[in-house]
């Protein structure tokens, strides 16, 4: 198996098929959103981001999506030891 900078694998319910992937480059990346429903809107969530650096280091960011801070209170957005928590109403 190639070993790429990164492999994402996904399994969304109602789907046969996985999905999954990595960059083709050496150096690739990729940037991937996650939006989640809050009273009918969609609202982005969440930003994973993967990349290199001008030296070659193999970067992975994680973080809050611009809606989030901008639509959930304190009490629905939590970062703590089990990971990132974003809590919204369907």
């Amino acid at each position: 198996m190639a070993v790429r900078n990164f492999w994402i694998h996904g399994d969304i319910d109602g789907r046969r098929s996985h999905i999954q992937g990595g960059p083709q480059a050496k150096d690739g990346g990729f940037h991937l959103t996650i939006f989640q429903r809050h009273q009918g809107v969609p609202l982005k969530v969440a930003i994973v981001d993967g990349h290199t650096d001008h030296a070659g280091n193999i970067i992975l960011s994680i973080s809050y999506g611009p809606d989030t801070y901008k639509t959930c209170t304190s009490d629905h957005v939590a970062w703590n030891d089990a990971g990132m928590y974003v809590k919204t109403q369907r």
